[in-house]
C-alpha cells in the first residue's frame, strides 16, 4: 500500500509542477507523511528531492520549447537557493508542531490569496465580476 501511494503522490507531484509550475511542496509533504508515518522533520527533506527531480524534469520540457528564461531562472533561483539554505538551517531548529502549523498557515493564505479572479470581492469603487454560473445569478 505504501509503494502504491507513493508511486501515486509522484505522479500527481509531477502533474502539479509541470501543470502550474509550483505547489508541488503542498501536494508532497501530506503524501509523503501518509505514506510513511515520518515525521515533518523527515518528510521536508524528502519532499524537497521529489520536488528537485521533478522540477528538473518540467524545466526540460520548456527548455525545449525555448520557454525559460535562464538569465531570471539564475538570478532567481541563486537568491531562492540561499532563502533556502537559510530556511533548512531555521528548521533544524524548529519543532514539527509549530512548521505543521505555519505550513498549514501558508497553505491557506497562498490558496486564498490566488484564487480565481472571479471569486475575489470587488476593490473599492469597481464594479464586481458577474455571478459564477453554479451560483445561479443570484
Amino acid at each position: 500500500m505504501t509503494i502504491a501511494i507513493l508511486v501515486f503522490g509522484g505522479v500527481l507531484i509531477g502533474l502539479v509542477i509541470g501543470t502550474v509550475g509550483a505547489g508541488s511542496g503542498i501536494v508532497s509533504v501530506p503524501i509523503i507523511h501518509a505514506a510513511t508515518g515520518m515525521p515533518q522533520g523527515d518528510v521536508v527533506p524528502h519532499a524537497l528531492a521529489i520536488v528537485a527531480l521533478s522540477s528538473l524534469a518540467s524545466t526540460v520540457a520548456q527548455w525545449k520549447r525555448d520557454a525559460v528564461d535562464v538569465r531570471a531562472a539564475i538570478e532567481f533561483g541563486v537568491s531562492g537557493a540561499i532563502g533556502a539554505w537559510l530556511g533548512a538551517k531555521l528548521a533544524l531548529e524548529s519543532r514539527a508542531d509549530v512548521q505543521l502549523w505555519v505550513f498549514a498557515a501558508l497553505t491557506t493564505f497562498v490558496g486564498f490569496r490566488f484564487r480565481p479572479p472571479r471569486l475575489r470581492p470587488a476593490a473599492a469603487g469597481t464594479q464586481s465580476s458577474p455571478p459564477l454560473p453554479s451560483d445561479g445569478g443570484a
